[in-house]
């Protein structure tokens, strides 16, 4: 590079002495150690690293993260407190009171039917309003009811002439059914309380207080039953005396078999007749019942009695 050389003495001594002052100070040599200096490592100086720096920046750091945190927080606390406010809340529907469900009464088909009592007997039953009492098919006296249908018997009651007031006993001495004129051999029997309906065995019919013979036929081919009667028959014991109801497999049989009831009353009265004397006293007063005797007096062949009734407030003989 060349200088500038200026005209006046003084300007160039100053420019000498600039590149002077340019030129390139060059260190003096160290000399080499020797003896036990030279086994001396020479370590050249570590920079200070400035910790105090570094630990300002992490916090400074740490600082602003905590920052952004409670930001956020306070952004999300925010955006849902208002979105709560806005949004109107929903009434829910008050829960209805329960209700509980009022069983269904089944209609009773009887509702509205005549009722005919047999005070003779102490006995009560339902039959519809259209059957009519005083007519050629029907029969309602004191020794028999009988309601009958268009071409078969609905339901029959009547007494058994007898003195035997167990139902088992009596039919065992029996060879003919009176009514179906069929065998007995043809009949199958069951003591029992329960009555169910020929159509549904789970349906009950009527259940008495006591055990009665229920009769119904099978149809035994080896038996001579080759059309079988058609009919159940009940054959029931009260107050020493034995009814015997026969019905039809109809609906109105089973019906109008429901209504039958006992009536036992100052009405109807409730009298038993004494194998002993062959007089009618209440129930519970004769010889029998009182004093524990067995007798067997024919009442109806020696003195023609083969029951006895309660009339005006007296057990009578018949």
């Amino acid at each position: 590079m060349c200088e500038r050389i200026w005209l006046m003495d003084d300007q160039v001594v100053v420019n000498q002495a600039n590149q002077a002052s340019q030129v390139p100070v060059v260190a003096p040599v160290q000399p080499a150690p020797t003896g036990a200096e030279a086994h001396v490592a020479v370590v050249s100086p570590t920079p200070v690293i400035p910790v105090l720096e570094k630990k300002s920046k992490k916090k400074l750091f740490l600082i602003i993260a905590i920052v952004i945190l409670v930001l956020v927080l306070l952004g999300l606390g925010g955006y849902f407190g208002y979105k709560k406010l806005m949004v109107k809340p929903v009434a829910s529907p008050s829960p209805e009171p329960t209700v509980e469900p009022t069983p269904t009464a089944t209609s009773d088909p009887t509702v509205g039917w005549e009722t005919y009592v047999n005070s003779k007997y102490g006995y009560s039953l339902q039959y519809p309003r259209q059957i009519e009492i005083e007519s050629q098919n029907n029969k309602f006296t004191d020794d028999l009811i009988e309601i009958n249908g268009i071409d078969s018997l609905v339901i029959r009651v009547e007494p058994v002439q007898t003195l035997e007031s167990d139902p088992e006993k009596w039919w065992e001495t029996q060879t003919v059914e009176s009514y179906t004129q069929q065998s007995a051999n043809c009949f199958s029997k069951e003591k029992t309380a329960t009555i169910k309906s020929l159509y549904d065995n789970s349906e009950i019919i009527k259940i008495f207080d006591d055990k009665v013979l229920l009769l119904y036929d099978f149809g035994n081919e080896e038996n001579g039953c080759n059309e079988p009667p058609n009919v159940q028959i009940l054959l029931i014991s009260h107050n020493g005396k034995l009814l015997k109801v026969t019905y039809d497999w109809a609906i109105q049989s089973e019906q109008i078999l429901s209504t039958f009831e006992f009536v036992d009353n100052e009405e109807s009265g409730s009298c038993s007749l004494s194998l002993c004397d062959c007089k009618c006293y209440p129930t519970g007063e004769t010889r029998e019942e009182t004093e524990g005797v067995m007798c067997g007096i024919n009442c109806l062949g020696e003195h023609g009695v083969s029951g006895c009734e309660f009339v005006n407030g007296v057990c009578s003989a018949i």
